[in-house]
C-alpha cells in the first residue's frame, strides 16, 4: 500500500487509481491527494466500465476519454481491473509500476479510506426496485415476438446502464431500446401499444404475479 502512495505522490499526471474485483465491486480506491478533477468518477464509472469490460479480454489495455483526462484499464490477476485516472500526458512506466504494486493486493483489503464503489449488472436492475415494471416488459417481448426474450432484455439493460443510470423516469427510454430490436414493423408498432400501459401502471406487480 505504501509503494500505491509513493507512485502516485511521485506522479502529479495520476489523479487516482481504482481496482474492480470479478463481483464488479470496486475494492481499493485512492485519489491522489492533492489534484482535482476528483480520481474515482463516480457518476460515470458504470459506463466506463461497460464500455471497457468488453473490450479487455482482447487487450492489454484499454483507455476511455474523461473530459480532459483518461481511465487506462488493464486486466489484473484473477480477471480484476486496474483503472488509473490520469491526465493524457501521462506515460506508461507508472501504470506498470501500479499495476505490479496491485498485483498482491487482497480482496478484503480496506486500508484505504475512499468510497466504496459499486458496479451496476443488468441481474442488479432486473432484481431491484425496477422489477415490477422490467419483468412485464419481458413478458411482453416475449409475447409479441414469440422467442425467448432473456439474452435480447439483458443486453437491452446493459445497453441501458451505458446510457444512463436506470431509474423509473427512463423506463421509456429502455422500452425504446426493447422496441429497436424488433425488426417485424406491426409486431413493434404492438409492443409500444402495450408498453404504453405497462410504463403508466401506477400498480406494481410482483416479479412472480401476473402482467398488467
Amino acid at each position: 500500500m505504501h509503494t500505491i502512495r509513493a507512485i502516485l505522490s511521485e506522479t502529479p499526471a495520476i489523479l487516482g487509481i481504482f481496482v474492480i474485483t470479478p463481483d464488479e465491486v470496486v475494492a481499493l480506491a485512492h485519489a491522489h491527494a492533492t489534484n482535482a478533477p476528483p480520481a474515482c468518477p463516480a457518476g460515470n464509472l458504470n459506463r466506463l466500465y461497460h464500455d471497457a469490460a468488453g473490450l479487455l479480454p482482447d487487450s492489454r489495455e484499454v483507455s476511455l476519454s474523461f473530459g480532459a483526462t483518461c481511465v487506462t484499464l488493464r486486466p489484473l490477476r484473477l480477471d480484476w481491473v486496474l483503472a488509473v485516472h490520469h491526465q493524457r500526458e501521462c506515460d506508461a512506466a507508472p501504470f506498470d509500476a501500479l499495476q505490479a504494486a496491485t498485483q498482491g493486493l487482497p480482496k478484503t483489503d480496506r486500508e484505504l479510506e475512499d468510497e466504496e464503489f459499486s458496479i451496476l449488472t443488468p441481474d442488479d436492475v432486473m432484481s431491484g426496485e425496477l422489477a415490477p415494471w422490467l419483468v412485464p416488459l419481458m413478458r411482453l417481448l416475449e409475447e409479441v415476438s414469440g422467442k425467448p426474450p432473456q439474452a435480447t432484455f439483458h443486453q437491452a439493460v446493459n445497453e441501458w446502464i451505458d446510457l444512463e443510470d436506470p431509474s423509473h423516469e427512463g423506463l421509456h427510454h429502455f422500452s425504446a431500446i426493447i422496441a429497436a430490436t424488433i425488426s417485424d414493423p406491426s409486431k413493434r408498432s404492438l409492443y409500444v401499444e402495450k408498453a404504453k400501459g405497462i410504463l403508466t401502471s401506477g400498480e406494481r406487480v410482483d416479479k412472480g404475479g401476473e402482467m398488467p
